[in-house]
């Protein structure tokens, strides 16, 4: 054994790296559990399927109030996107034929976080006739949990969320939901 060198060293820098691996796994396994929780309680509650739909009052383009609990009684699509997503842009004439031939369901697009004058733009851009409403300041977003864009809410006549549907729309899945095809 080189002179100098304590026997102990080595086994006391083994038990210090071990220490500190453990350590490091208990702070790593802590922050995944809260990651988790957070997680949960963000998705849980009135944007849930089977739970009522929050009920939203927001403008279209041209500045008419759309309620969403005025229209009880019929299916809504609660279509949730913006201007800049290239899925929704192209799921858009698919919810447009879905106005125009689905007489059962009301097609409703809200612009996350857009300006009416840009929604205008677009929906003139695309051919879309189909209400389009604008959540300004992201309150509907919000109502329902949106985490992402497209997500589409499938609400009842009762007023109940029926389904969430993540990613483009087609028709023939849209009469799925509805019970129309």
């Amino acid at each position: 054994m080189a002179e100098g060198v304590n026997p102990e060293t080595p086994r006391k820098t083994r038990l210090l790296s071990s220490l500190i691996l453990a350590a490091l796994a208990v702070v790593v396994l802590v922050a995944a559990i809260t990651v988790f929780q957070m997680m949960g309680r963000s998705r849980s509650g009135a944007s849930d399927v089977g739970q009522p739909a929050p009920d939203l009052a927001l403008p279209t383009a041209g500045g008419e109030v759309v309620r969403l609990s005025e229209l009880r009684g019929r299916w809504v699509l609660l279509n949730f996107r913006t201007t800049t997503c290239s899925y929704c842009r192209e799921e858009t004439p698919s919810l447009q034929e879905a106005s125009q031939t689905l007489e059962e369901v009301v097609v409703l697009s809200v612009y996350v976080t857009e300006s009416a004058e840009r929604v205008a733009a677009y929906t003139t851009a695309l051919s879309a006739t189909y209400p389009s409403l604008v959540d300004a300041d992201g309150a509907a977003m919000r109502a329902y949990a949106v985490r992402g864009v497209p997500v589409s809410y499938f609400i009842d006549p009762d007023g109940r969320i029926s389904a969430r549907h993540l990613g483009p729309l087609t028709v023939e899945s849209i009469r799925g939901y509805v019970g129309g095809g």
